[in-house]
């Protein structure tokens, strides 16, 4: 009887131990799988933030180099909608660019001038953006980087349809201060790109 209990109490005694043994293989087996899980979490937005800071660098770029072409044409304002639709046919996942002035700053064309140039899947579209239904001067794409006198790219904004009820894309603008010969700003030279695009990791 004696032998017989000591049997019992071995195989309590070894039961516990690999209960014991099996939680901590279990504790220890979540904690790697959720490290792991972690850790490509982490390499996986690692990657998105490098590839929108590549792209966000990309459209500086392609922006800051046709300043110098609005800057020398400041007495041409047809070459605003020429210059608009350049930026678009060689960057086509760009959604559309404003090149704009203040106003009458271009007396013969009035109280607004913006070369506005859009690209409509896959087809870019160009009209003159402006009147008392939309003052572009008052909108925060103009306002702020003319008020701050510096580069600027604004809060992310929803592209409505032509609707207004359906949104199409959530966008962002970068904004800069177009200059004239005597160092004052006189527009903004505006470039939409879309969020998609710059988290779009392909």
């Amino acid at each position: 009887k004696e032998f017989y209990m000591c049997r019992q109490w071995k195989f309590a005694i070894l039961g516990t131990a690999l209960l014991i043994a099996m939680l901590f293989t279990l504790h220890y087996s979540r904690q790697y799988i959720q490290q792991n899980a972690l850790d490509d979490a982490v390499q996986s937005l690692e990657c998105v933030l490098n590839n929108a800071d590549m792209r966000l660098h990309q459209t500086e770029i392609a922006v800051d180099s046709l300043l110098p072409l609005i800057e020398q044409n400041l007495d041409n304002p047809e070459k605003m909608f020429d210059f608009s639709r350049k930026l678009l046919a060689e960057h086509p996942d760009m959604k559309g660019c404003s090149i704009a002035f203040e106003p009458y700053f271009f007396k013969q064309k009035g109280q607004y001038f913006s070369a506005y140039s859009y690209n409509n899947n896959g087809t870019i579209q160009t009209e003159q953006e402006g009147n008392d239904g939309y003052q572009y001067f008052y909108m925060d794409w103009y306002l702020i980087p003319h008020q701050l006198g510096r580069k600027y790219w604004i809060e992310p904004f929803e592209d409505a349809s032509a609707t207004g009820i359906q949104v199409n894309e959530v966008m962002t603008s970068y904004c800069q201060p177009i200059y004239n010969a005597e160092g004052k700003s006189v527009g903004i030279l505006s470039a939409d790109v879309p969020l998609k695009w710059l988290s779009n990791r392909s």
